[in-house]
């Protein structure tokens, strides 16, 4: 999977162990399987979720953009054995990355350019709550660069 776990699996004597901990608990409450959630639901909230996971940059910086009406284009070069991966939004480079691996570049510079457009949205958000009224906090910037390399 894009996360880098899809091949992580856990040790087989850790289900077992689980699995007779929440038997234990449903034999000593004489079967009464919401006393064996009371116990698991706490351990198990701090686990990942599908509704805890966090969303791929990539995938968040495309459904962020289509949301925005706002072009997405990603521009790839190689030298040697680094990739290079540079992120534009309507045109302005917004993001950047190196790396060797092609896929980590675009990653990574995913995840740089909603940093700085999250950035720039707060700022944004906070210049219009002391704006003029002029209508000028809300505006795009014009052939700006934002770039955070990492």
């Amino acid at each position: 999977n894009s996360f880098g776990l899809g091949d992580f699996k856990a040790p087989k004597v850790l289900g077992d162990i689980v699995e007779s901990i929440a038997g234990a608990i449903f034999l000593d409450k004489v079967l009464d399987t919401t006393k064996v959630w009371e116990v698991f639901q706490p351990l198990l909230q701090p686990m990942v979720t599908p509704e805890t996971l966090p969303m791929h940059p990539v995938r968040e910086l495309q459904e962020r953009c289509q949301q925005q009406a706002e072009g997405l284009e990603y521009k790839a070069s190689r030298t040697g054995n680094m990739a290079t991966v540079e992120v534009y939004v309507d045109g302005v480079q917004i993001g950047f990355a190196q790396n060797p691996q092609k896929k980590m570049a675009q990653k990574l510079a995913a995840r740089n350019a909603l940093v700085i457009l999250k950035e720039k949205e707060a700022e944004e958000t906070k210049a219009d709550g002391v704006s003029n009224g002029d209508g000028a906090a809300g505006k795009k910037n014009g052939n700006q660069t934002f770039t955070r390399q990492t």
